[in-house]
C-alpha cells in the first residue's frame, strides 16, 4: 500500500510511509507462584545495562493498526483516504499523521 500511496501522491520524493502503531513490545511480569523450579523465568534486573521500564496495559494498547505519516504538502485527504479504505482491510483502524 505504501508504494501505491508514493505513486499516486508523491510519486517524485516518496516520502509517504506507513509504521505500526504499537509503541511497545511487551514484558510479562512472572509472580513467584507462576515460576517454574526447573527452567526458571525470571530475569535479574541487576548489573544490566538497559533498564526495563514497566507499562500499564493501557500504555500499551492503541486505537490504530497503522500510522500514514504523510509531508506536510498539498496531498489531497479526502483522495487519500479514500485510496487507502480501498486496499486496506475493513478491521483495521488507521491514522494520518502530517510531518
Amino acid at each position: 500500500m505504501q508504494k501505491r500511496l508514493n505513486d499516486v501522491f508523491d510519486p517524485v520524493e516518496r516520502r509517504i510511509k506507513i509504521v505500526k502503531a504499537v509503541l511497545f513490545d511487551a514484558t510479562y511480569l512472572y509472580t513467584e507462584a507462576e515460576d517454574d523450579q526447573w527452567r526458571t523465568k525470571t530475569k535479574w534486573l541487576f548489573g544490566d545495562e538497559n533498564p526495563i521500564y514497566i507499562y500499564t496495559e493501557a500504555e500499551l494498547y492503541s486505537e490504530f493498526d497503522f500510522i500514514v505519516k504523510i509531508p506536510d504538502s498539498d496531498i489531497n485527504q479526502i483522495q487519500l483516504r479514500a485510496e487507502i479504505e480501498y486496499y486496506m482491510l475493513q478491521s483495521k483502524n488507521y491514522k494520518i499523521e502530517i510531518i
